[in-house]
């Protein structure tokens, strides 16, 4: 089921995904800060769109990814298996995840 920005009538997108993050236990950050470059370099760009994710900062020790589907374990359990650094997530709104993703990879 895609539910887009938000999935009942009334409810803002915000709120929506706010009450989603919040039941996983996750932040919710609206609006995402900017990737930092170096995080960036964790994934490629087709990565970023396929799992609906972007790297937004990288330590030695971690790096915080922003997800658009806080429910989605599988993506969860896949970058936490992929990446080499501790896996911080934070959720952000779908459509601000997709724009920070065009807007921070070049197409090649």
């Amino acid at each position: 089921m895609n539910l887009g920005d938000g999935a009942f009538p009334g409810q803002s997108p915000e709120d929506y995904w706010r009450r989603i993050a919040a039941n996983s236990g996750m932040d919710f950050v609206d609006p995402l800060p900017e990737s930092q470059m170096e995080a960036l370099s964790l994934m490629s760009r087709a990565d970023a769109v396929n799992f609906k994710c972007i790297p937004i900062s990288l330590t030695s020790d971690q790096c915080t990814i922003a997800i658009s589907d806080p429910m989605n374990f599988e993506v969860i359990d896949s970058l936490s298996f992929l990446l080499k650094p501790e896996v911080n997530f934070i959720a952000g709104l779908p459509s601000a995840i997709d724009a920070a993703i065009q807007r921070s990879y070049k197409e090649t």
